[in-house]
């Protein structure tokens, strides 16, 4: 990992670039000719998405600069399945996540609009049973899809070589354009929490703010994108303790992002780990 300060190596964002480009346009085809077909296709599609989000974090660290890193165990060893709830900074959020939990196939609420024409994507999206909403349509369509992903591994076959999904939900709706946290909104966890009764893994994320623009990608040594777990709480159960999980997760998620931003400064660099 480059150390603070260093710059990354000529040439390496039209490197990055340029791999990146020929890793999307490989995982396409190889979505469309192999993972599409044949038995247990969402968990192909699963266990391809947590390889290669790790191989662009860390292409991106060694080209240009990116630091990053995750603590997943710090608040003690995580249930087999949960809801996870976060704050959300950027679409590379998910990458980070999918990163940060690879022994956790995590399941995203997406808009409708990355549903199709986005290459690899909007495929893993579809392949890999996520749920699509449309933001404008009406709420008992939102409601459907959700509950049809709770749905997903509820009762897991025993023996089975694949890990059973958890549910990862950005209770603020949309991505934070300057990083601060903003109102969690219940609606989508009160389905989540009633239909599933799983445990919630509370986790703050910060970093993506900083590479939210292309032009970013020059230099990435002062970003350091991180995932840390602060809470595991018990399901919540009602309507009641679902606003309580909420506003206790918001506080917590505030309070990390602020000191994240309030030490950066003085920050050692913590090597890329996973601690699942």
């Amino acid at each position: 990992m480059p150390a603070p300060g260093k710059r990354p190596p000529p040439g390496g964002t039209a490197a990055a670039l340029t791999y990146l480009v020929i890793m999307f346009l490989f995982d396409e085809l190889r979505l469309a000719l192999v993972l599409r077909w044949g038995p247990h296709r969402r968990q192909r599609v699963e266990r391809s998405m947590a390889i290669q989000s790790r191989r662009m974090l860390a292409t991106v660290n060694r080209l240009c600069g990116l630091r990053y890193s995750f603590d997943t165990g710090g608040a003690g060893s995580l249930p087999r399945r949960f809801i996870l709830v976060t704050n959300h900074q950027s679409l590379a959020d998910i990458l980070m996540l999918l990163a940060a939990f690879p022994r956790h196939p995590l399941k995203f609420v997406a808009k409708r609009s990355l549903q199709r024409g986005i290459p690899t994507l909007s495929k893993c999206l579809r392949y890999g049973c996520h749920a699509i909403i449309d933001r404008t349509g009406p709420l008992h369509r939102t409601r459907r899809a959700l509950v049809k992903l709770t749905r997903l591994d509820r009762r897991p076959l025993p023996g089975s070589p694949f890990p059973p999904c958890s549910l990862a939900l950005f209770p603020e709706g949309t991505r934070s354009r300057d990083g601060r946290v903003g109102t969690f909104h219940r609606a989508g966890m009160r389905i989540l929490a009633e239909q599933t009764r799983l445990p919630v893994v509370v986790a703050a994320l910060d970093g993506g703010t900083g590479i939210s623009r292309l032009h970013t990608l020059r230099n990435l040594t002062g970003v350091h994108y991180r995932v840390k777990v602060l809470e595991i709480l018990p399901p919540a159960l009602d309507r009641r303790a679902v606003t309580e999980v909420l506003v206790r997760a918001r506080q917590a998620i505030g309070n990390q992002v602020a000191c994240w931003r309030g030490d950066a400064a003085g920050e050692p660099v913590v090597a890329p780990r996973s601690t699942t």
